[in-house]
């Protein structure tokens, strides 16, 4: 009986020692999980950062904006992503605590974060602006920028404005619903800036984007870019005619091309800025063609669309 007793308090004390080794040891990794969580932000918690789980003022400000004008040309609301806001917030901390306006983060500049660097590469970006909705009215202006922010796919972002710079992080659906495309009078319409009846628009582009997007012959600033934007599964085949009149009927200078690596959208740039507070009618015949047997189960391989539309939009006051 005393023998069973010994043994028993063996492997109590066994037990007891092997409880202790896995306590440390977890304690262990989380002070070694901490410490690289705190290396990456340079000694500063994520906690401390703030709540990527909350719609800052400038966040609902620039949500609200972008989906009235989505609204006003029939595409779906964008919705704040917490993960993709996480992502936003530490990528701007990296542009303004560095002064640095860049896509891609240097981990051995100070608060580079995986996060964040991860969130660079899929953002649009804006720096030396006042407030969150000049960044977007910057992005909607420029030619490369707005087709992210028009994107019928576009689901939900995340977004940060502080210090001066902004970062919009993208979430979004590249992988069209193809099976659903049934009625193609409507699926196949394009989406139109400035569309039908908008307001305010601004009289000119005078921004550096990158890549340029004006055409070398042409200086800064231009009137606005006029997009039109067919499905990316269709490329635009022939323009057959563009017209450009103001409200008295005087005939606008203008140039007009499909955007680079964008076979699908129509950029129309009047030569020299608008009028303030003027109505402009613009008038389109195109003729595109769409390879719908990548994207549904037709078998037949192409079908040609021609596309006319006649619509007019307001420039902003002084």
């Amino acid at each position: 009986m005393r023998g069973y007793y010994n043994r028993f308090q063996v492997l109590k004390y066994f037990l007891v020692v092997i409880g202790l080794f896995i306590f440390i040891s977890c304690k262990e990794s989380v002070i070694e999980s901490n410490r690289l969580t705190k290396d990456y932000n340079t000694n500063i918690k994520r906690s401390e950062l703030g709540s990527f789980y909350s719609e800052s003022d400038a966040t609902k400000e620039v949500i609200a904006k972008l989906n009235n004008l989505r609204g006003g040309m029939g595409l779906s609301d964008v919705s704040l992503n917490l993960s993709l806001n996480e992502g936003a917030l530490l990528h701007n901390k990296y542009m303004y605590q560095n002064n640095l306006l860049t896509h891609k983060q240097d981990p051995s500049n100070p608060f580079y974060d995986p996060v964040g660097a991860s969130a660079g590469t899929k953002s649009i970006l804006a720096g030396n602006v006042k407030s969150g909705t000049e960044a977007l009215d910057l992005w909607l202006n420029s030619l490369y920028h707005r087709q992210y922010l028009l994107n019928p796919d576009l689901k939900d972002i995340g977004f940060n404005f502080q210090d001066g710079f902004a970062t919009l992080n993208l979430g979004m659906n590249n992988d069209y619903n193809k099976s659903k495309i049934t009625n193609y009078s409507y699926e196949l319409e394009p989406v139109v800036y400035p569309f039908d009846g908008q307001k305010d628009v601004p009289i000119n582009f005078d921004t550096l984007e990158s890549p340029n997007p004006v055409p070398e012959y042409l200086s800064l600033p231009t009137g606005p870019f006029l997009t039109i934007s067919f499905p990316k599964f269709s490329r635009i085949k022939k323009v057959n005619s563009v017209t450009l009149l103001d409200e008295t009927g005087s005939k606008i200078p203008f140039t007009y091309f499909s955007m680079k690596n964008k076979d699908y959208v129509l950029a129309i740039l009047p030569e020299n800025p608008l009028e303030y507070k003027m109505k402009y009618i613009a008038e389109v015949d195109i003729d595109t063609v769409f390879n719908l047997s990548k994207e549904t189960s037709r078998k037949d391989s192409r079908e040609f669309f021609n596309y006319k539309n006649t619509w007019s939009f307001t420039t902003i006051g002084e």
